[in-house]
């Protein structure tokens, strides 16, 4: 299961995702999602240089943070991912729904 962090550094929200984003996270990573969805922030950045393993569900939890800010007018991006994550991130074309920064 992953492991979350979520801070607020000025205008933006900073998310820590650690271990795995699977199916079995899905309730985990709704309080980031909410948080997404409440803060008053411009700004998310997700990092991602400490997750491991994400399955189909945890792209589409991605791609659900992405509508988010996309209707907040909020700013996301994906921060470092590497490994079988970055390939995957890549696979799905998802840097052309999300800013990935490597």
């Amino acid at each position: 299961m992953t492991t979350h962090v979520i801070e607020r550094t000025g205008d933006t929200l900073v998310v820590r995702l650690h271990h795995r984003l699977t199916h079995r996270a899905t309730a985990q990573f709704h309080e980031v999602l909410a948080r997404l969805e409440n803060s008053p922030v411009r700004h998310c950045d997700m990092h991602l240089d400490s997750l491991d393993f994400i399955d189909s569900q945890g792209l589409g939890l991605l791609l659900t943070a992405g509508r988010i800010a996309q209707d907040r007018a909020m700013g996301l991006r994906l921060v470092s991912p590497r490994g079988e994550v970055k390939e995957r991130l890549e696979f799905v074309r998802m840097g052309e729904v999300v800013e990935i920064a490597y």
